[in-house]
């Protein structure tokens, strides 16, 4: 995993059986301990949504850059819309690894 992740590619782990021990294997033993950024989503909750996972960005984003507005946008068309001039302009400063566990329940 760590080669595709220096390699800046997303990873998708799917198939039958749980692979939450893994990944959090993973998180707290290479992520973390390598002082990088990582927000886990437990995607298995029912009320998880799109929303949610753009909150947790969007929280990550305020909290790693200085912007002005504290609170973020409302709708789910500015958030997401946030989030990818975020991203695109702030690409050095807001490295992070998103996890997300259960993503197909719902």
């Amino acid at each position: 995993m760590k080669f595709y992740q220096d390699s800046d590619l997303n990873l998708l782990c799917y198939g039958v059986g749980s692979k939450r021990d893994f990944l959090n294997v993973y998180v707290h033993e290479y992520i973390r301990m390598q002082h990088q950024s990582c927000i886990v989503i437990n995607g298995f909750h029912s009320g998880t949504n799109l929303k949610v996972v753009f909150k947790e960005l969007i929280g990550y984003i305020l909290r790693t850059v200085n912007y002005g507005n504290k609170k973020g946008p409302q709708s789910l068309q500015d958030q997401y819309d946030f989030i990818l001039r975020a991203f695109e302009i702030e690409k050095s400063v807001l490295p992070v690894h998103l996890v997300i566990h259960s993503l197909d329940m719902g």
